[in-house]
């Protein structure tokens, strides 16, 4: 039977990758805040979903994780849902994901280094490393802490301009273990890319036409930062290619100023979530 959703969200970071909130808080804060339906999305991560797993049966929880893939100098971020947290498909593309992620950090404390004269003492680098998946937040957060930046939206100006050697997952690979897992393979954050780009119609609909021949089911076309033209475009392109339709808010605590359950200007349709839940077997 379909339901109806006031508020869903499918896209948040806990502690386990990038975020500042453990799991639990994550479900604490769900449910305070009335959240009917919502996925823990760390990057290249899925403990925190066994962990919500475990902890609680509920229905409204369904598994995530987001992979950084690059494809032709181009960036995309693949969201995975519904998966299982024992498929070994999962398991072993978020085992390769997470020491290709280490790898890039320590790549960047050498960057910053060579390309901008900031040093680090080891102690520092080693507590970034007590992290399970340390991302540039950290790194970020270190540079306003060691008073190379007054704030974070500085220090990622630089952490961004910096090229690393590290080779990442593809778009098709991603889809693929999601597949293989069980999941439903959804494109992050549309037009803008990684989250910083600003795709037009015909740039997107290339993009989504390539990774839908790969096994793409899906677009995130509600979205925190999301304009009123960026959300209209995505519609437009899920529209025309029959593709699921999803919504999340990037919410990463305090190391983002999004808010849990801020999925852009507007609610998904019930009957839009309905379909993505058919689409996962729900």
């Amino acid at each position: 039977m379909s339901k109806t959703y006031n508020k869903i969200d499918l896209h948040m970071h806990s502690i386990l990758s990038d975020g500042t909130d453990t799991p639990e808080k994550i479900v604490s804060e769900a449910n305070r805040q009335g959240i009917e339906l919502f996925s823990l999305t760390d990057h290249d991560e899925i403990k925190g979903c066994a962990d919500i797993i475990k902890m609680t049966n509920r229905p409204d929880f369904v598994t995530g994780v987001e992979f950084s893939c690059v494809r032709d100098r181009k960036k995309y971020h693949i969201l995975g849902y519904g998966y299982d947290v024992n498929a070994k498909p999962i398991q072993a593309t978020v085992e390769k994901t997470h020491n290709s992620r280490i790898d890039k950090i320590y790549e960047i404390f050498s960057l910053l280094r060579i390309d901008y004269g900031m040093t680090f003492e080891k102690e520092e680098i080693d507590d970034i490393f007590c992290n399970n998946n340390p991302g540039k937040p950290h790194v970020a957060n270190l540079m306003v802490e060691k008073g190379y930046f007054e704030n974070t939206t500085d220090a990622f100006v630089v952490l961004n301009k910096l090229k690393t050697s590290i080779k990442y997952l593809s778009p098709e690979q991603a889809i693929e273990a999601v597949l293989a897992s069980g999941g439903v393979p959804i494109l992050a954050h549309g037009v803008l890319e990684d989250g910083r780009g600003n795709l037009n119609y015909d740039e997107m609909l290339a993009r989504v036409r390539a990774l839908k021949d790969a096994g793409l089911m899906g677009l995130e076309c509600y979205y925190s930062t999301f304009t009123k033209e960026q959300h209209e475009i995505m519609m437009r392109i899920a529209r025309e290619e029959n593709l699921l339709i999803t919504a999340g808010s990037d919410y990463h605590g305090s190391n983002k100023k999004i808010a849990l359950g801020n999925v852009g200007l507007a609610s998904p349709p019930s009957d839009e979530i309905n379909r993505f839940l058919t689409a996962l077997g729900i």
